[in-house]
């Protein structure tokens, strides 16, 4: 067990909607590990409320005597062996050590359980993204970019599916759509999807990488990033782990941060379909960090892998038909076929927006 060094009043705010059908419970009727954390962390008072539930966590808003708090429990995967708790805790650790702001603060966690508690941050979700919004994100990013040369920093980790070479890039997208090419037929739904990969990502990803491949030098396909130009990056960037406080963004989700291109970073905040950016908003956001970080032909790169990382985002909707296998059950049970069928026809828009005559 390890608490946080210092503790500052839980904030709290309305817009956390809890998971449809959950009660409130107190910390004696939840599962054990649950109620032996809060225990040892002195919340024994407490109540809890299920805000969230999927494949990666579980997530419970903690009202006590001391203020609200967010408990989370990361879900194990035996395909996933990054460590996905420590990675978020430690970089939240590096981010509250040295003044930024806007970002959960790491309270306590346990490794063997698997969980971690962090202070409760105010906002509800964003609506409508303003050249506002980007200018924050902007500089959030960069402020934590800021960091690089901190010691704490140097001993992070490189991001989740990093890409240091535009090799990198290629691959990490070809082996997600070569997974949904050979799923196993477990519905007519499964069979969509992997038509859709046979006939629409594949085609399309081999058009991308021949329009790549022509955009560069050969030597410039394993050419790695040097550590100049890379990037202390909180991953999975983007307005679907944005809340907004009276005008003021808060920052969440790291649990894939780390070392990475700005390139990535960029494309994947411009991609992500939840709430995406019209084309202007997506070049000013650009145009702001190239002008602020010190790396080389950052713009020459995300314009030629945006297609990419589009086709990215389309395998990404389509996760949950990848049956990957949890060491614990989902509290939820099974995902429902009306999701899964609700993410493949987004993943067929999206396709259809931004790649078809890619």
């Amino acid at each position: 067990m390890r608490s946080a060094r210092h503790r500052r009043r839980l904030a709290g705010a309305a817009g956390v909607d809890p998971v449809a059908g959950t009660p409130a419970l107190k910390v004696g009727e939840v599962e054990a590990g649950v109620r032996r954390f809060l225990t040892d962390n002195g919340l024994a008072d407490a109540t809890l409320r299920l805000v969230q539930t999927g494949r990666n966590n579980r997530v419970w808003v903690v009202e006590s005597s001391r203020g609200r708090s967010v408990l989370k429990k990361y879900r194990r995967s035996a395909a996933d062996v990054r460590d996905r708790l420590a990675t978020e805790y430690r970089f939240l650790e590096l981010l509250n050590a040295n003044g930024i702001e806007h970002v959960p603060e790491p309270i306590a966690y346990d490794g063997d359980l698997h969980m971690a508690l962090y202070s409760f941050l105010p906002g509800t979700p964003i609506g409508e993204v303003t050249r506002d919004h980007i200018c924050q994100s902007a500089e959030f990013v960069l402020r934590v970019d800021g960091l690089r040369a901190h010691p704490s920093a140097l001993a992070i980790p490189a991001a989740s599916e990093a890409c240091f070479s535009i090799r990198d890039h290629l691959d990490s997208v070809r082996v997600r759509a070569e997974q949904l090419v050979t799923l196993s037929v477990e519905s007519p739904l499964h069979e969509e999807v992997r038509r859709l990969a046979r006939s629409g990502l594949l085609p399309a990803l081999d058009r991308i990488n021949a329009t790549v491949m022509a955009g560069i030098d050969h030597d410039d396909l394993d050419r790695p990033l040097t550590d100049r130009d890379r990037i202390l990056s909180p991953s999975d960037f983007g307005f679907h782990n944005v809340l907004e406080s009276e005008g003021v963004l808060q920052f969440l989700d790291f649990e894939y941060a780390g070392w990475d291109d700005p390139a990535k970073l960029i494309c994947d905040f411009v991609c992500q379909p939840d709430l995406p950016l019209d084309l202007e908003l997506g070049q000013f956001f650009m145009r702001r960090l190239c002008m602020a970080i010190d790396s080389e032909r950052v713009a020459e790169r995300v314009e030629l892998l945006l297609p990419l990382h589009r086709l990215k985002w389309c395998c990404i909707l389509l996760n949950g038909f990848r049956g990957m296998e949890w060491s614990e059950p989902s509290s939820t049970g099974m995902v429902e076929v009306d999701v899964l069928r609700s993410q493949l026809l987004k993943a067929s828009a999206y396709f259809d927006e931004h790649l078809a005559r890619s």
